[in-house]
């Protein structure tokens, strides 16, 4: 299993991918669609990885939020919230939970993490080149 999640650079979550599956296949008979308790009880498995379980695979309607994501949030709503990651999560969640409600969550929270990736960078972003810079708080600041 290592040398197959090696070149992902997930060596070292080998061992945890193993007793998921493990714990997949003997505590859930197999089932194809899991809650989010479900899934916040397994071990490593927290609330982004959750929520991107329920988005990706399962095709849900909800946010995925990473410190990416919160950035593109904080710019766009010209918002700036001081604290830790899980404070400024909590803060931008309400915002995300109305965007994945329009449906097609799959799609905007890849384009989300996408664009944090490609083009909202945390230094030198490349707004000019954004899709979304017109509706975009820190764009028409600068």
């Amino acid at each position: 299993m290592e040398k197959l999640i090696h070149p992902l650079g997930l060596k070292y979550r080998a061992k945890i991918l193993i007793n998921l599956a493990k714990i997949f296949s003997e505590s859930f008979n197999g089932r194809k669609l899991l809650t989010s308790a479900e899934l916040l009880s397994l071990p490593g498995v927290g609330e982004y990885i959750a929520n991107a379980m329920l988005c990706f695979r399962f095709n849900e309607n909800i946010e995925v939020i990473d410190s990416n994501v919160i950035r593109i949030y904080e710019r766009i709503l010209n918002l700036k919230f001081e604290g830790n990651y899980t404070k400024r999560a909590n803060l931008i969640k309400p915002h995300a939970k109305k965007v994945a409600a329009f449906g097609n969550a799959i799609n905007v929270n890849y384009a989300l993490l996408d664009l944090s990736a490609a083009i909202c960078l945390p230094k030198d972003p490349k707004c000019y080149k954004c899709p979304i810079n017109l509706k975009c708080k820190f764009y028409r600041k600068s």
